[in-house]
């Protein structure tokens, strides 16, 4: 086969996928499917989320946002073993926690994508309770100290 055929030959492909792929995107697209937000993985009854100032708040909280349901969701920059652990965490209007996850991590395990499973129905008053992980000590400190950070910010913004 000729180089001239070669290149006809894989310029044809590069077509074809860039048309099914164009296709493909316009479809789904055009579906009606509602997006979702990151957020919404914390604070799934939630519709709209509004930023607000994370003023007074500790360093930790990078952002803010206030939920149509009178929650929150906290954006927190955490240190487990390693610095830069992005958690998400929502609080309801009752100052339990909604959900807990981890988006972003320095870690070399990734299973702290799991822990903010534990996190689900905690309290300030209950937070201290979760236990932590043997063998992810550090990493899961930093995550517990991130969920009690976020309920004091909600106690701060007024939440109850």
């Amino acid at each position: 086969m000729s180089a001239f055929k070669n290149v006809v030959i894989v310029l044809a492909a590069g077509a074809l996928s860039f048309a099914f792929l164009f296709f493909a995107s316009y479809a789904s697209d055009s579906m009606g499917g509602e997006e979702t937000s990151p957020l919404n993985a914390v604070m799934p009854e939630a519709a709209e989320f509004t930023p607000v100032p994370a003023d007074g708040l500790d360093e930790t909280v990078t952002e803010v946002y206030l939920t149509d349901t009178g929650g929150y969701v906290f954006r927190l920059d955490a240190t487990g073993y390693y610095p830069h652990m992005v958690i998400l965490c929502g609080v309801d209007s009752d100052g339990k926690v909604t959900g807990a996850v981890c988006t972003e991590s320095s870690e070399s395990l990734g299973r702290e994508t799991t822990y903010g499973e534990q996190f689900t129905g905690v309290t300030s008053d209950t937070v201290d309770d979760v236990p932590v992980i043997t063998g992810a000590t550090k990493t899961t400190k930093g995550y517990k100290k991130a969920v009690a950070i976020a309920l004091e910010a909600f106690d701060i913004l007024g939440g109850r």
